[in-house]
């Protein structure tokens, strides 16, 4: 049983995208991002615009109140230094809070980028992180 947990334990963050090696401009990123939680049920769309000030939208079903954060970007590295709102733990229809994201920058899987931002709504954990989706 110990193996198991042993050889489980090692497998998780380690088949996560590593971050670019590149160098990587705000003109890289700008443009909108777009990610979900609650198992789908939530639209986040991430508006980088190249000044460096952003606007995170927060959409989710049965809800028809927007929720909106503005705030400022910078790159250091292939990490996004972003501060977003993020889900309550708990599971409850709460407004989300605003936390530092732990985003990082990746060679874009998508066709025709050459970047993309990898990360999740709740970014406790590694595993929940996926490559958001350029939409614009």
């Amino acid at each position: 049983m110990l193996l198991i947990f042993v050889l489980l334990y090692q497998c998780g963050p380690a088949f996560l995208p590593e971050p670019t090696k590149e160098k990587v401009t705000r003109g890289d990123l700008v443009g909108s991002w777009e990610y979900f939680a609650d198992y789908q049920k939530t639209k986040i769309v991430l508006d980088l615009k190249l000044d460096g000030t952003f606007v995170q939208t927060i959409e989710r079903s049965g809800n028809p109140k927007l929720q909106f954060q503005k705030g400022k970007w910078k790159i250091n590295g292939s990490d996004l230094i972003i501060k977003v709102l993020k889900p309550v733990h708990d599971g409850s229809d709460e407004p989300w809070f605003l936390d530092w994201a732990r985003w990082w920058i990746m060679d874009s899987r998508q066709k025709g980028l050459k970047f993309g931002i990898i990360g999740a709504a709740d970014d406790r954990d590694p595993d929940n992180c996926f490559e958001f989706k350029k939409i614009r």
